[in-house]
């Protein structure tokens, strides 16, 4: 079940109902879901944090009081925002958590970081202060809906014919980022590709200076269908790249949705969740070990390298390269489609769940 109290009205990210019916009808235990904040950041006076360690606090209050209302063998912290259960938050929860004499045995944090384990190394966290963690790719439940319409009416044929090697669309400016655009300029690779990088003043676009502001946002993903149709294939940028940030956001899915094979640079590690999510990746075009380099500027490098290797190819060359993975592409898309199309009907739905056991099954059963 889902407690909703102490939350404001109105409360609730996307996704959470999904959740919770997946470990409902999948796993022979009481499970209640707490969703994050719960009580952390985001309601209006939670950004003081005046709460913390507080158990006078109205917020304390409320939770513990609605939790002792509540039947469960485990407790499951929901959080489907993209990088918020950081150190400082980990402690408020832990803090509520023992003041309310719930032990860390009976709490699963789920979160969009496949990484968590990592990232409690990372900050040296004491040990009797880490959650179990069970991770899911909440976009596919959530924001990929803001494309379905996309992705259900893109074509379904797979071709090249094209002018340019690759696309590479970057708009945040970070550290990957950077170094990718710096090698791919050191190699002479930007006229092979489309490419931006946004914060540089460098577009792919003619609506140049275009952003959400001016744009809608499905409009302003359409304004590049034509530059993705015109590539052979798609790098991506995930928003992270360390070790312990192990998520992939919409940005992978644009690939699939326009029938384009792709390498991504992100996190360690990131391909082989991705394949564990049902979708297949491009190890007969693209050398993959790059996704196992722990050194960025080394797995940058061996994404150039592929692209080296495949610049000099003809058009012809390049669509019988397609032809090879047009499996892999079909295959893509119709996993893509029933996370997408979850709504249509029960049966939809009852294939959406269970697909989700490919990367939650392992997980949560190594924590029960």
């Amino acid at each position: 079940m889902i407690l909703y109290k102490p939350w404001p009205d109105d409360w609730n990210y996307g996704g959470v109902e999904i959740i919770n019916d997946y470990f409902r009808t999948h796993y022979d235990k009481k499970f209640v879901i707490i969703q994050f904040p719960w009580p952390c950041y985001d309601q209006e006076e939670y950004w003081k944090c005046n709460f913390k360690g507080n158990s006078n606090h109205s917020s304390w209050v409320s939770a513990k009081e609605a939790l002792s209302e509540v039947e469960f063998d485990y407790l499951v912290i929901y959080e489907p925002v993209e990088w918020m259960f950081h150190k400082d938050t980990i402690q408020d929860y832990y803090n509520f958590f023992e003041w309310c004499n719930i032990p860390m045995e009976k709490i699963i944090y789920q979160g969009a970081n496949h990484g968590m384990y990592e990232y409690y190394e990372h900050i040296n966290l004491e040990k009797k202060k880490r959650f179990k963690s069970v991770a899911f790719n909440h976009c596919l439940i959530s924001s990929l809906t803001t494309h379905t319409d996309i992705l259900n009416d893109y074509t379904t044929d797979v071709k090249f014919n094209g002018s340019k090697l690759f696309i590479c669309p970057m708009n945040v400016k970070a550290d990957h980022r950077e170094l990718l655009y710096d090698k791919i300029k050191e190699n002479d690779l930007l006229e092979n590709g489309h490419v931006s990088a946004r914060w540089r003043g460098v577009y792919i676009d003619e609506q140049g200076t275009a952003t959400d502001e001016n744009l809608s946002h499905n409009n302003f993903v359409k304004s590049i269908i034509p530059f993705y149709e015109d590539s052979f294939c798609t790098v991506v940028t995930e928003s992270e790249h360390h070790f312990f940030e192990v998520r992939f956001t919409e940005k992978f899915y644009f690939p699939i949705i326009y029938n384009k094979p792709f390498m991504i640079l992100g996190s360690v590690g990131l391909l082989k969740w991705i394949r564990k999510y049902g979708f297949e990746t491009f190890p007969e075009l693209f050398d993959e070990s790059y996704d196992e380099e722990r050194d960025l500027t080394r797995r940058t490098e061996i994404i150039i390298e592929n692209l080296k290797k495949l610049r000099n190819k003809s058009t012809k060359e390049l669509q019988d390269l397609l032809e090879i993975v047009k499996p892999k592409i079909i295959h893509n898309k119709k996993i893509l489609k029933k996370y997408a199309n979850y709504r249509i009907n029960e049966d939809a739905y009852k294939e959406l769940l269970n697909i989700m056991k490919l990367p939650l099954d392992e997980q949560v059963r190594n924590v029960l």
